[in-house]
């Protein structure tokens, strides 16, 4: 596959959640990447698509600093010709999915058109107390979500040990260094999980 080098960066911001839901789900982005092919006489792409936690987006590259960006409210959103962010509402569930189109896989060739999930919310009936909804991403961004989740917890405890290593009160430290490594296992394991969900994805 001869993919271009760089990509074309589009950013989306979901404005669709809950005002006071139990999760931060309003800290992230999606950012989709467009890879630009020829196939079969027309114009293809690969759309690599990531979720980031919004803090982390101002410390990324100029492609991020310089990119489309958009806030999605519900209905339609086209991105651009091969991205297109719908919203399907049912009486229970309401989806917000990425139609792809003219889509090519980095193993099998042209695809067509994809549909990716982004986010779901439910309700499992009418009238429901907030307490009773729930909300997700699509699987792949869920598992993400915890990565990065993690992966943040897992600085501040190596910044905290780092403060307190010397500290007089060195049990302290233990404890912070027990927490970090119990956090440092828990960054692998949902990064293995993280990987064979992508993997899969594909």
């Amino acid at each position: 596959m001869n993919l271009s080098i760089f990509g074309t960066v589009s950013v989306v911001k979901l404005d669709v959640f809950q005002p006071h839901g139990y999760r931060n789900l309003d800290e992230y982005s999606f950012v989709f990447t467009v890879y630009p092919e020829y196939r079969k006489n027309k114009e293809c792409s690969y759309v690599r698509t990531e979720i980031v936690r919004d803090s982390r987006l101002l410390a990324m590259d100029k492609q991020i600093l310089n990119a489309k960006k958009f806030v999605f409210k519900g209905g339609i959103l086209q991105v651009n010709e091969f991205i297109e962010i719908i919203q399907e509402k049912t009486r229970f569930q309401t989806k917000y999915i990425a139609i792809l189109k003219e889509q090519i896989s980095r193993t099998d060739g042209y695809v067509g058109t994809k549909n990716l999930l982004l986010y779901v919310d439910n309700n499992d009936g009418e009238g429901l107390e907030e307490s009773n909804y729930s909300a997700y991403y699509g699987r792949v961004f869920e598992a993400s979500v915890s990565l990065q989740e993690a992966e943040r917890q897992m600085d501040i405890l190596h910044e905290l040990w780092i403060d307190y290593r010397n500290n007089p009160n060195n049990n302290f430290g233990k404890q912070l260094k027990m927490e970090f490594d119990k956090k440092l296992d828990e960054v692998q394991r949902l990064y293995e999980i993280h990987l064979n969900l992508c993997s899969g994805s594909y």
